[in-house]
């Protein structure tokens, strides 16, 4: 009897637990527009990181152009 009295009260415990749990509402979705000022934003992020690592090159192939002019060969 008391091992009854015990399961019942653990069962009516879980579901109590179980049923007071809050429930997270889901983010809205962004409008189009959102969407598309983001993308335009990271497209343009986008474009200035690459001409940016473009100087970069473009100054190291400067640097070792002028690397290489320096260099001597035996012999010649």
């Amino acid at each position: 009897m008391f091992r009854q009295s015990m399961f019942l009260i653990l069962g009516l415990m879980a579901a109590f637990a179980l049923g007071c749990e809050k429930k997270e509402e889901a983010p809205a979705a962004p409008d189009a527009a959102a969407v598309e000022d983001a993308a335009d934003e990271h497209a343009a992020d986008a474009a200035a990181a690459v001409e940016e690592a473009a100087e970069e090159v473009e100054a190291a192939a400067e640097e070792v152009k002028d690397a290489a002019g320096d260099v001597k060969i035996p012999g010649q």
